[in-house]
């Protein structure tokens, strides 16, 4: 598993043991899924422990994020100047880690996934507008507000 898939399923202990499979030449079958594995450590009734491949789905990026959460970060958002970029000092995504107790660091691609849907479904959406600098920059602000 790459640095980057690791980070963006949020691993964090033992991530070397997670391995994927999927069909590289399938000739004329469909490609498949990629399927995700860990290795566990399994003890057999005489004492011995041995290695079990175990089944492991990779976590969605909405797991634990509630309506309600939605509806704090709208709160958090609204009336300020939050930049779209995550390269921005002012980046939204700082008010969405501390609303939801998330490292905007370690967590910046899970939660630009979680303001990238929230745009598209139409809670948050981009503006243009003018900076302090009166450059024109995207912006974050409330689209429509939830309802919880």
């Amino acid at each position: 598993m790459g640095d980057k898939t690791k980070a963006d399923a949020g691993l964090k202990d033992d991530p070397a043991t997670y391995f994927s499979v999927d069909r590289d030449k399938a000739n004329l079958a469909p490609i498949g899924k990629r399927v995700w594995r860990r290795m566990a450590t399994y003890r057999l009734p005489n004492g011995d422990d041995v290695g079990v491949a175990v089944a492991w789905e990779m976590p969605d990026d909405f797991d634990g994020v509630s309506v309600v959460d939605l509806l704090k970060v709208q709160h958090a958002v609204d009336g300020k100047d939050f930049r779209e970029s995550p390269q921005a000092r002012d980046w939204a995504g700082n008010a969405v880690a501390d609303v939801l107790g998330l490292d905007a660091k370690a967590d910046k691609g899970r939660i630009t996934r979680l303001l990238r849907t929230w745009v598209s479904n139409g809670a948050l959406r981009v503006v243009k507008r003018a900076d302090g600098s009166r450059h024109s920059r995207p912006f974050i602000e409330v689209g429509e507000w939830a309802t919880a």
